[in-house]
């Protein structure tokens, strides 16, 4: 979908964005789509931290521009291209010989 060097600056855009990187990784976790509401408390587990709502719905937006989410229903999934930045974020957070 992406050239390769674009692909690479979004990886590192979204692994350095706290917000959209936590997006990433609950919808990853919950394989399942997850409404706004469910999105805030995953992202509150995942990085202690407390958001507001508004920062949370741009967050999405971004992604779903990008192809990474897409609405499904209620809420938010991953798409495929948003799986494999998944996997990639899961593997750069990742200690080395883990």
């Amino acid at each position: 979908m992406y050239s390769e060097d674009l692909s690479k600056a979004l990886m590192g855009f979204f692994f350095g964005t706290t917000v959209s990187s936590a997006i990433i990784e609950s919808l990853a976790e919950s394989r399942a789509s997850m409404g706004v509401e469910d999105i805030l408390a995953s992202v509150r587990d995942i990085r202690r931290i407390e958001l507001p709502q508004s920062a949370v719905e741009s967050s999405l937006t971004l992604l779903e521009e990008a192809g990474l989410v897409t609405e499904a229903g209620e809420g938010f999934k991953l798409t495929e291209l948003g799986g494999e930045l998944a996997g990639k974020l899961a593997e750069l957070r990742t200690p080395p010989g883990k």
